[in-house]
Formats: C-alpha cells, sequence, structure tokens
C-alpha cells in the first residue's frame, strides 16, 4: 500500500462519500470521517473506485464492512449500510 494514498483521494470523490455517508447514517459526521480514514488508509484511489463498481458484491460488502467496522464501534453506531452505498456508490452520483 503506498504510504501516500491517504492524500490522493480528490476532494470530489470524499466530498461525496462524507455527503453519503451522512445521509444513510442519519447525521453521523463522525462515522463517516472516520470509515473515510480507513478506506484511505487501506486502498488507493483506483482500489477504491474498483469496489465501488462491485459495491453489491457480497464479497466487497465484507472486505469494505471490515475496514470500517472500528468505526461503528468508535462512534456507537446501531447499524449503518456501508456509508450510503444502498443507494449506490457515492462517486457515481
Amino acid at each position: 500500500m503506498d504510504p501516500n494514498a491517504c492524500n490522493s483521494w480528490p476532494a470530489n470523490v470524499t466530498e461525496n462519500f462524507i455527503s453519503s455517508c451522512e445521509a444513510s447514517s442519519g447525521g453521523q459526521t463522525a462515522y463517516c470521517e472516520c470509515s473515510l480514514e480507513a478506506l484511505q488508509s487501506e486502498y488507493t484511489l483506483e482500489e477504491f473506485t474498483e469496489l465501488e463498481k462491485n459495491v453489491n458484491d457480497p464479497a466487497t460488502q465484507e472486505a469494505l464492512g471490515e475496514v470500517i467496522s472500528a468505526c461503528q464501534s468508535e462512534v456507537k453506531l446501531s447499524s449503518s449500510p456501508l456509508c450510503g452505498w444502498a443507494k449506490g456508490p457515492p462517486t457515481q452520483r
């Protein structure tokens, strides 16, 4: 993993992610920011974009869920879809 990957996501992707996540989580900004940071630390933009294309695939849901699951307990959420992806990937809106 490229250590600079956290800084490589364009503003429109991160803004769309946060906006989508907040909409689906009832405005849980801390959860959304945590999830974004976790995803950025785990995936390059290219990897993340590829995952988004297959977001409804159970294996993709599991992989993404594992990355952001710590954020749910960190901010005490009971349950949340993968940051609004139930409505489609945030970069495709």
